[in-house]
């Protein structure tokens, strides 16, 4: 990613915690393809991410449309999050934040 680019920021906190998010200095940054087009786009982060290898399998249990499996680790096991069907998530409308999920950007 270039300095100076501007990319939307998209706030998924009141889906996925149910509040807001605070404000963040870092964003987790993903390349988007709408047909024939390409987006980057980013997700605030709290900044304790890292990248984890592990197995991948289906969810275990009945979960949101959007997580589309687990990722077991040696420590852990995470959801696999569909960043496109979780934007488009009926909890991810307007309505049901206090924000619009799209009405951010970020420079980086």
């Amino acid at each position: 990613m270039r300095r100076g680019r501007i990319v939307p920021v998209y706030d998924v906190a009141p889906v996925l915690l149910g509040a807001g998010s605070a404000v963040h200095r870092f964003y987790l940054v993903a390349r988007r393809a709408f047909s024939e087009t390409i987006e980057s786009s980013a997700i605030p982060v709290s900044g304790e991410c890292e990248l984890a290898v592990g197995d991948a399998h289906p969810p275990a249990e009945v979960r949101p449309d959007y997580v589309t499996g687990r990722l077991v680790t040696a420590d852990e096991s995470l959801d696999v999050l569909n960043l496109e069907a979780l934007l488009t998530s009926p909890d991810a409308s307007p309505t049901a934040s206090s924000q619009s999920n799209t009405g951010t950007e970020a420079s980086l």
